[in-house]
């Protein structure tokens, strides 16, 4: 079976498509960086309208952000013909992100099988865990602008 991994233009292309949707580019999101290992991280300042008026990142902003690196992470795994969607999400935001902090976020595959796979992602500032997602994906067809070619 070829999987998206297999063909780096077409997973370019197809992250390049994903990173460009509005919420991610109104939070400042990075391109994303894939690691050896497989993980992918983004990172964002905390900054603008993600702020809250009394100071420090919006936790829902952290929240939302936890999908794209780690779909990002399991894309490779994906056929062309196959996508992910989230079935399940458990977020847990667990430190402040005070304003002018900049964020990383890192996905990883746990594990894919053949109609579910799970992801996770951790959020940090500096070496410092401020959130963590678990992440389940149903893998179902991929829709016709996302298909390769």
């Amino acid at each position: 079976m070829s999987r998206r991994g297999d063909d780096p233009a077409a997973l370019a292309e197809t992250l390049r498509l994903l990173h460009g949707m509005g919420f991610h580019r109104w939070a400042g999101m990075t391109a994303p960086e894939r690691a050896a290992d497989g993980s992918v991280s983004v990172t964002i300042k905390a900054e603008g309208e993600a702020v809250m008026p009394f100071g420090g990142l919006h936790g829902g902003v952290l929240t939302g952000l936890y999908e794209f690196p780690a779909l990002a992470a399991l894309l490779p795994e994906l056929a062309p013909d196959e996508w992910a969607v989230t079935a399940d999400v458990h977020a847990r935001n667990i430190g402040a992100v005070r304003t002018g902090d900049t964020v990383t976020i890192t996905g990883r595959l746990v594990k894919r099988g053949r109609g579910i796979a799970f992801v996770e992602a951790e959020a940090r500032v500096s070496d410092r865990l401020v959130g963590r997602a678990s992440i389940t994906k149903a893998i179902v067809p991929s829709p016709d602008v996302l298909k390769p070619g």
